[in-house]
């Protein structure tokens, strides 16, 4: 692959617990079918810990939590689409557009168009419950199609029961955790420069790799590289967290590139730095792996930065 930057930032803001919102929280999220966690930590290290399963081991982790994530209420529904069965496009967008809860359609500089779950490439996606809501501490957190919001545990229904996000967004109660801008994905491959790499790095994650071929019978496939990161602060250090998304398609009669089950192989270096001089650099490839969707196992958290004012430079995936 070519030099891929993406830099994505996510500040988690948490307050201390009383008595009284522990209780509120227990109460509140029992009715939400809704996972929790003690601290940030906790919540990534889960994150890491599901992502890296398998299919079958990440719905038996959620079956043993009483629990059904969104990510896997997407594929599941995604399984069900024969594209092949639609007669023409026009027939396609729209069952995707009245399904859009559950699916949608990734557009790319190339006019290619990708058949998705919503929330593909989001790491927290199988954590998430039906309303896209989890909660860390005391506060709840629910992804929209915009960005995430955040809100003590005492909003949680009003939360659950929102449904548009600029309802949220001029209350002070509610805060934007993130943001998150619907683009055009780019190939960064054209980006060889140094200053388009610092500008693909400043539109966070609007840029992915891919490569097609031609199978069996003519039928042409796709591999496609997607990297989301995020950092966080806990007072005292920058921490980073990072996840590479290598997913698996196949191009039907209508032209829509599809997931499904490839035998793939590939190589990836991550290498990251700071301007405090701390330099990372990681390895992962597979080797004939069957899949139609793969989180490369990047370190589930690295210091890059120290105190306020260090920031971490882009990520170069090679």
């Amino acid at each position: 692959m070519k030099y891929l930057i993406v830099t994505l930032t996510v500040i988690f803001t948490l307050i201390s617990c009383s008595k009284n919102e522990v209780e509120i929280a227990t109460l509140e999220t029992q009715k939400q079918d809704i996972l929790t966690f003690k601290t940030v930590d906790e919540f990534n290290s889960t994150v890491i810990k599901v992502n890296s399963m398998k299919p079958e081991e990440r719905i038996a982790w959620e079956k043993s939590k009483g629990f059904i994530s969104f990510g896997t209420i997407c594929d599941e529904f995604l399984t069900t689409v024969d594209i092949d069965k639609f007669n023409n496009i026009t027939d396609f967008l729209k069952f995707v557009e009245s399904n859009s809860e559950y699916v949608q359609i990734i557009e790319h500089s190339d006019s290619s168009k990708c058949f998705e779950t919503q929330e593909f490439d989001n790491t927290s996606r199988y954590l998430m419950n039906k309303d896209k809501m989890y909660v860390i501490g005391s506060m709840v957190y629910k992804k929209f199609n915009e960005g995430s919001i955040a809100a003590p545990i005492s909003e949680i229904k009003i939360l659950a029961d929102t449904k548009e996000f600029n309802n949220l967004i001029s209350n002070q109660i509610f805060k934007v955790s993130t943001a998150t801008p619907q683009k055009v994905i780019q190939k960064i491959a054209a980006n060889n420069t140094s200053a388009q790499r610092v500008s693909a790095a400043r539109l966070g994650n609007s840029y992915g790799d891919w490569d097609n071929h031609i199978g069996y019978k003519g039928t042409l496939f796709r591999i496609e590289i997607y990297l989301n990161t995020s950092n966080s602060f806990n007072g005292y250090q920058t921490f980073r967290f990072t996840n590479c998304l290598i997913k698996s398609y196949y191009q039907g009669f209508l032209g829509i590139w599809t997931p499904v089950n490839r035998i793939i192989t590939f190589n990836a270096t991550l290498n990251t730095s700071d301007i405090a001089g701390l330099n990372y650099n990681f390895y992962d490839a597979k080797t004939n792996m069957i899949t139609s969707s793969y989180s490369s196992p990047f370190p589930a958290r690295f210091i890059c930065g120290g105190p306020i004012g260090y920031n971490c430079n882009p990520l170069d995936i090679i």
